[in-house]
């Protein structure tokens, strides 16, 4: 393995939040280099050239791939309301695209502001945007901005939860409701979630560019049903 990999995993072992926060409880080389947005199942890498990927979220093993949309500058990924499409938003060309699960794409739209990074689907996309420290509630038929708030940090790179969880590339830390609750990611590009009522506490992946890892950290205590019931509905 890479010595600066060792090195990273490591620091956060010894910087992992004390038991009953979030805990490190594992780890994965991403398939391919620059890994950017995820959503439980899915994930973005901006290599040469940018793919999606289809990953057992467990150990990181491929299912499927295929290129992304639009290019250099792939970003953001996330399942569409019928899990049979995607969204996937492009930095480069301030774009959102939809694209099959096989990766044909069936549509598109201009991202209301520019430079879209990772983002997550809770009826409506909530996205990233980097360079305005903004994460927008944006409808995803006609990518019209429904509202808007500013990043917990300076430079907010991805969101989950409706936002309540938040990445920050300038600061390396992970965001719970405003509070730094993970430190120490060198660039967390991506960040997505799980919970279940039948194993009570959330789980977290969070993708690191600097280092093509995803960092999963793990939180006991119970997650309210009402707020994550589109995942548990699938992987209760």
């Amino acid at each position: 393995m890479d010595p600066r990999r060792v090195a990273v995993i490591v620091l956060l072992l010894i910087a992992a939040p004390s038991p009953g926060a979030w805990d490190l409880v594992g780890s994965w080389p991403t398939p391919g280099a620059e890994p950017r947005g995820m959503d439980y199942g899915w994930l973005v890498c901006d290599g040469a050239p940018p793919y999606i990927y289809q990953v057992n979220s467990w150990n990181g093993s491929i299912t499927t791939s295929f290129a992304a949309p639009g290019g250099s500058g792939a970003w953001g990924v996330c399942r569409g309301s019928s899990y049979q499409n995607l969204f996937v938003s492009n930095y480069a060309t301030s774009y959102i695209y939809t694209v099959t699960t096989a990766g044909s794409v069936v549509g598109s739209f201009p991202s209301p502001l520019p430079g879209p990074a990772a983002m997550e689907n809770s009826g409506a996309l909530y996205i990233a945007f980097p360079d305005q420290n903004i994460i927008a509630r944006v409808n995803a038929t006609t990518g019209s901005v429904m509202s808007s708030f500013n990043g917990p940090g300076s430079r907010v790179t991805a969101c989950w939860w409706n936002g309540a969880l938040a990445a920050d590339s300038n600061t390396h830390a992970i965001y719970g409701n405003g509070v730094v609750i993970i430190s120490g990611i060198q660039t967390p590009y991506g960040l997505c979630g799980i919970g279940t009522t039948k194993n009570p506490g959330t789980r977290l992946y969070i993708t690191d560019a600097a280092t093509d890892y995803v960092f999963v950290y793990y939180n006991g205590a119970v997650v309210e049903p009402a707020s994550l019931g589109r995942v548990k509905a699938l992987f209760r």
